[in-house]
């Protein structure tokens, strides 16, 4: 059995506060550590030494995250507990007073950050993971990451030109969703299929429980898997697949996840899959969420 690791939030909790791609009137640029497929850059939080945030798409959340025991480190209390979902179950959230993040030379205006539990997934991930930036700080600042050379860009204003490498997204639930088409087996026409764009998802391509029963994947799986994420285990194999066309973008010959959970973020019909670091990582990738599109600009 092949083990994996999954840090894609994909929680959600509220009550808180095509042919163009965007060019930055005003941006920073910052150095990233990019780990296993995931990105991680510096945040200092309330004049703290600066501690190591995981910048996930896939955590559709309403405030960015804190591991509990650097909550407490710093003098943040909790507050305001609730159950929410995550890709393996739900675990529980709370809350704290405002604070100020900082990234690079770019100060947040104070905002609560949700505390639960992350440094379990360190030993897993093999880096430590202090907090997690999710949806408010991809919407406010349309990152663009660039794997290879290990810095990201944030815009707080966007302009827009055309380019060929741009592509439509849908933010639903506080997740960037695009339309693909892919190739199940060779010689077969393509299927449509809608993906979540997830940097926390350190693999290419997982699908779906529902996805994987309607056409049958595991006939043909290889390998079981099993992953740690946050809220408990996820479970599955793994599949050849021919092609994945994103845009104009094409991956060929590539092992697929294919999931068997029962609950959780992976055994939902509301999207097919998720397309996560190990297609990214070859590409600059714009989120620009201020004009709903994905921009993948090739770097190999």
């Amino acid at each position: 059995m092949i083990r994996i690791t999954l840090l894609g939030a994909v929680l959600l909790f509220a009550g808180l506060g095509g042919n163009q791609t965007a060019i930055a009137a005003s941006s920073v640029e910052v150095p990233i550590e990019v780990h296993e497929g995931h990105v991680y850059v510096n945040v200092v939080v309330n004049g703290s030494q600066p501690l190591s945030f995981l910048v996930d798409s896939g955590a559709a959340v309403s405030a960015e995250l804190i591991d509990k025991g650097v909550a407490e480190k710093l003098g943040l209390q909790g507050e305001d507990e609730r159950t929410t979902p995550a890709i393996g179950g739900n675990v529980r959230v709370s809350f704290s007073r405002p604070v100020t993040l900082r990234i690079g030379s770019l100060e947040i205006p104070p905002a609560k950050l949700a505390l639960l539990s992350l440094s379990d997934n360190d030993e897993a991930e093999g880096h430590k993971v202090d907090g997690i930036l999710g949806f408010p700080f991809f919407a406010a600042f349309n990152p663009e990451i660039d794997y290879k050379n290990q810095k990201m860009r944030l815009s707080t204003s966007l302009s827009v030109k055309n380019d060929r490498y741009a592509i439509s997204c849908e933010l639903v639930e506080k997740l960037c969703r695009i339309n693909a088409e892919i190739v199940l087996t060779p010689g077969q026409p393509a299927e449509h299929i809608k993906l979540i764009v997830d940097t926390g998802y350190d693999g290419s391509l997982m699908l779906n429980t529902p996805f994987v029963e309607k056409h049958n994947l595991l006939k043909s799986a290889g390998e079981a898997i099993s992953g740690s994420s946050l809220g408990g285990k996820t479970e599955g194999a793994t599949r050849r697949i021919p092609s994945l066309l994103i845009g104009t973008h094409a991956t060929r010959q590539f092992d697929a996840r294919l999931s068997t959970d029962k609950q959780g973020a992976f055994s939902t019909s509301d999207v097919d899959g998720y397309v996560g670091a190990e297609i990214l990582k070859h590409y600059l990738v714009l989120f620009d969420y201020s004009h709903q599109r994905l921009v993948m600009r090739p770097q190999d």
